[in-house]
This record gives C-alpha cells, sequence and structure tokens, in this order.
C-alpha cells in the first residue's frame, strides 16, 4: 500500500489512532491495538512522507489519566502532527445506542476543556504541532442536527486555548506581584488574540476582577512568536512569556 501511494505522489498520511489504550480502542470498537499503531508508523518511517495522528478523547473507558499516556506514546512516535476531537454521540452510530442505554457518558464542555488543554501543553512542550482541536461545524455537525450530545462547541480551540492563556497570565501576575496596577498592555500576534482576550472577553475581566487592574489594553503584534506575549507596565517592565514556557513548567 505505502509503494502504491507513493508512487502516486501521495506526501501525508494520517492514522486515526484516537487512544493507544487498548482498553479504550476495544470498548470504542476501532479494530486496532496500540501496538499496530506502533508498527504502522514504524513502517509509514521507512517512506518519504510526513505523519500526523489523531486522538479522540472521552471514548468509552477513557479518562485523563488515560488521555495522557496516550499523547505521550504518541509523542515518542514523534509525529509531524497531530489532530484532537473530543468525542461527540452523532446520530445513526453505535455510540447513541450506547449513550442511550446509559453505558457511555460524554465529556461535558468543561471536562472537554480541561482535558483537551493538558493534551494540547504536552504536544506543545515537545514541539509538535497542533492543527486542530475539535469538529470542523458543518452544516450537520452541530447541536440539535447530527450531534446528539458531547462536548460540542463551535469555536472549541479558542475555549480550550483561552483557558491556557488564562492560566499563564494568573501566572505572571502572581510570579511578579501584579496587583492594584492602574493600566497594562497585553501585547500578542493576531493568531492568539481571541483566544488571549478569551470568550466574550472572559479573561480581561477576570485579570481585572482578580487582580485590581483599572485598564488592560491589548495591543496586536505581529513581530512576537505565535504563542508569546508581552506584558507592560510603565516604561520600565516588560514581561515576555509563550506557551510553551508555561508547558515546561506545568507538565
Amino acid at each position: 500500500i505505502m509503494e502504491f501511494l507513493q508512487e502516486y505522489g501521495v506526501s501525508i498520511i494520517e492514522l486515526g489512532v484516537q487512544s493507544m489504550d487498548d482498553e479504550v480502542l476495544n470498548a470504542s470498537g476501532r479494530g486496532h491495538t496500540s501496538q499496530e499503531v506502533k508498527k504502522a508508523v514504524q513502517l509509514i518511517r521507512q517512506f518519504q512522507v510526513q505523519i500526523g495522528l489523531q486522538l479522540m478523547l472521552g471514548l468509552p473507558k477513557d479518562n485523563l489519566s488515560k488521555a495522557e499516556s496516550s499523547a505521550e506514546e504518541c509523542i515518542r512516535l514523534k509525529p509531524d502532527f497531530v489532530r484532537i476531537y473530543p468525542t461527540l454521540v452523532i446520530k445513526d452510530t453505535p455510540l447513541e445506542s450506547m449513550w442511550r442505554e446509559g453505558r457511555y457518558h460524554p465529556l461535558s464542555l468543561e471536562e472537554a476543556i480541561a482535558m483537551s488543554k493538558r493534551i494540547l501543553l504536552k504536544f506543545v512542550k515537545n514541539d509538535i504541532p497542533v492543527i486542530r482541536i475539535g469538529l470542523q461545524p458543518t452544516e450537520n455537525i452541530l447541536e440539535g442536527k447530527d450531534v446528539i450530545s458531547g462536548p460540542f462547541h463551535p469555536a472549541f480551540r479558542q475555549c480550550v486555548e483561552a483557558q491556557i492563556y488564562r492560566d499563564m497570565l494568573e501566572k505572571v501576575c502572581q510570579d511578579y506581584g501584579i496587583y492594584g496596577i492602574k493600566k497594562v498592555e497585553i501585547e500578542i500576534h493576531d493568531r492568539y488574540l481571541s483566544s488571549l482576550v478569551g470568550i466574550r472577553r472572559s479573561n480581561i475581566e477576570f485579570l481585572s476582577q482578580k487582580y485590581k487592574i483599572a485598564a488592560i489594553r491589548i495591543l496586536r503584534n505581529n513581530s512576537l512568536r505565535n504563542t508569546e506575549f508581552r506584558l507592560n507596565i510603565g516604561r520600565d517592565m516588560k514581561i515576555h512569556y509563550d506557551m510553551k514556557k508555561y508547558a515546561e513548567h506545568v507538565m
């Protein structure tokens, strides 16, 4: 198969790994084992193609510990990129039957965000790009249509990144004793501006209220690295922080 694919110019292959825990794979009817994933990656690596791995969080029998172990196993396989999907219950599937029978309980949105946050940080720490988090909303992939239950949000990745930025900003405020300041400026790359601000400016409101900051100004600065932000207090205090540095601290 690999020789055939390379002959026809295939340059990227993604594997629906979903989990590296055999109990989870078996309970989910995935039809493969974690060892078979490792063998597949080893074989694909013999050819000149990029390899992506997809993980699903919250499958039957899954939990945070198993999800983190799966991420660590994937990191050891050194993929070129990964995708992370929280499990949704889609109509007319065996999972819907399990859910209706009470044999499967999907993650809540809050649980899915918390779990995805931990998994994302593991990949960030190891310089492995995460090119998608959460299903892309389509005409049918919406609550009330094909999505019967589960942690669906049309901006799921932003929800996850916003929580990480809130944690990062809070750590900076605690580490530098930032409290009761009249004015703070935060510079950020366009790509992450919405995530830093948070859904409906939730992160800005959180900082303002908890750390008694009178005015917080957000500035676009595309000379900064993607996940980096710079916090300016007056002329003399400029604090640089980024997601990898935070991941190295908490992971």
